[in-house]
């Protein structure tokens, strides 16, 4: 597919079907000689920002190669270009890197998909909790823990006070666990 071509259809995708397609034009923009091609990768995150996006970065990391690039602007005000080692919050999308982690220690044999999850976080997740929740019930969203960011940003003006805030995992697991259920677990 041509990057043109690629410009073309991402101008009439949606964001969130913009990543879908990237990953459908070519997965790492592998080089003929097994390296990566940086300009693919270039021309990527510049057909990414063209067909819409403010800006973009990324990193890929194949084996001992690397390379970094970014694409727009992440400041629309101040026209402050985008960097590669910018950092940014993953939001939503952590969810599903962390389920693809988790599946692959089942097939490893290391985590059990229907276990208790106080079997791998006894102090995290005690009691008959722990023992209820299994690792697939929270792979599939039916654990009913409640959404931690309800509890760290309850208002508008929270999140914009807390934005450069670094949160540890278990401040955030307990905030949701500290909150009501959501609902009846499976």
């Amino acid at each position: 597919m041509t990057i043109r071509r690629f410009s073309t259809l991402a101008s009439r995708l949606g964001a969130a079907s913009l990543a879908a397609a990237l990953l459908v034009a070519g997965p790492a923009a592998a080089a003929e000689d097994g390296g990566l091609d940086r300009q693919r990768l270039r021309q990527t995150l510049n057909a990414m920002h063209e067909a819409g996006m403010y800006g973009t970065y990324s990193n890929v990391v194949d084996g001992r190669r690397s390379w970094k690039g970014a694409a727009g602007v992440a400041d629309v005000e101040t026209r402050r270009p985008v960097r590669p080692e910018m950092v940014h919050r993953a939001g939503s999308i952590t969810k599903s890197f962390v389920a693809v982690a988790v599946l692959q220690q089942v097939g490893k044999g290391t985590i059990e998909l229907d276990a208790p999850i106080g079997r791998y976080l006894p102090d995290l997740i005690p009691g008959e909790r722990g023992q209820r929740i299994t690792v697939r019930m929270l792979l599939n969203h039916t654990s009913h823990i409640a959404n931690h960011t309800e509890v760290i940003f309850p208002t508008i003006e929270s999140l914009d006070a807390n934005r450069f805030r670094a949160f540890p995992p278990e401040e955030l697991a307990r905030a949701g666990l500290g909150a009501p259920a959501t609902g009846s677990r499976g």
